[in-house]
């Protein structure tokens, strides 16, 4: 498929629009990409300015999908990238698989204690890679009909120093916006992760109360 025909694909569920500066994101889920339901997102103009690239400009998709591609080698389950692309003018696209069927953690039904523990080793790995999501939120955390775990929308992601900071400001973030989780839920996803490896983690939990 060539780019301007991506781009002029009509968005069903589209999702509100984000603003940043000059530019702009938008998303929602297409149909048919190739043959397939995706969720694709529309970018005009819209970068961030990472340390590592001396705050320069980069597209936010590139470094999403970047993100995305360390996290499925550090053993994450991400949704398929199926398609990132820079156009003319500006514009820039990200596409991904849709899991069909999927619920999120955010549903009631979905909050057992054996799917926290499978979340929680998600976390880990993903922690352990150093990458933080940014946005690890429980609408952005996925599980489908076969109770497979999948982290979504890595817009915001980047890496941290150390793997205990990058554990420290997801876990924070899924605490504050997860007002359903009990301090025992919340104690079993934090004891998933190995005080060896996030040292400063331990000293975190015994103040998150």
């Amino acid at each position: 498929m060539e780019f301007d025909s991506i781009w002029c694909l009509p968005l069903d569920a589209a999702l509100s629009r984000n603003e940043r500066g000059a530019g702009w994101s938008e998303a929602g889920m297409v149909a048919d990409f190739g043959g397939r339901k995706a969720l694709l997102k529309r970018q005009r103009q819209y970068f961030c300015r990472p340390l590592w690239n001396g705050l320069r400009a980069t597209p936010t998709f590139a470094r999403e999908a970047r993100l995305m591609g360390l996290a499925s080698r550090a053993g994450v389950n991400v949704a398929e990238l199926l398609y990132a692309r820079h156009g003319s003018s500006g514009r820039m696209i990200l596409a991904a698989a849709w899991i069909d069927g999927a619920v999120s953690l955010a549903a009631p039904e979905a909050q057992s204690e054996s799917r926290l523990r499978a979340t929680a080793a998600q976390f880990v790995r993903l922690h352990q890679a150093r990458i933080c999501h940014g946005a690890l939120y429980d609408r952005h955390v996925l599980i489908d009909r076969a109770g497979v775990i999948t982290l979504i929308d890595f817009e915001k992601a980047r890496r941290r120093l150390t793997p205990s900071w990058a554990a420290i400001g997801d876990l924070a973030r899924f605490i504050r916006r997860s007002p359903w989780l009990t301090p025992e839920q919340i104690d079993l996803i934090v004891a998933a992760y190995h005080w060896r490896h996030f040292p400063l983690l331990r000293v975190w939990a015994r103040f998150w109360r």
